[in-house]
C-alpha cells in the first residue's frame, strides 16, 4: 500500500509532465445532417485559424449527430467564433 506521500508525488510527477498547451475549442449543434468535416471548418475558419473539426457520431452507427467540436489555434479564434454565434441570436432592432 503505498503512503499519502507517495501518491502525491505521483500525482504531482503527471501534473509536471503534463503538456502546457490549452485547448480552444467550441462545440457546436443544430448542424445539419448532411454537413461534413470540411464544410464546418470552411465556415468556422472565418473567425480564426482552425487546427480540427471532429464531428460527434453515433458509436454503434457512424452516424452524425448534428454537433460537433471546432478547435483552434489560439483563444481569438474561439472568442471571435462565441461573437459571431451571439450576435446571430440578438434579436434584430
Amino acid at each position: 500500500m503505498k503512503s499519502v506521500n507517495e501518491s502525491e508525488n505521483d500525482i504531482d510527477s503527471k501534473l509536471k509532465n503534463k503538456p502546457d498547451k490549452e485547448e480552444f475549442c467550441v462545440f457546436v449543434q443544430n448542424l445539419p445532417f448532411t454537413v461534413s468535416k470540411q464544410g464546418v471548418f470552411e465556415t468556422f475558419k472565418r473567425y480564426g485559424p482552425c487546427k480540427m473539426v471532429k464531428l460527434v457520431r453515433v458509436q454503434s452507427t457512424g452516424q452524425h449527430r448534428g454537433s460537433a467540436f471546432v478547435h483552434y489555434y489560439s483563444e481569438m479564434g474561439v472568442k471571435n467564433a462565441l461573437n459571431a454565434a451571439a450576435s446571430m441570436a440578438s434579436p434584430s432592432d
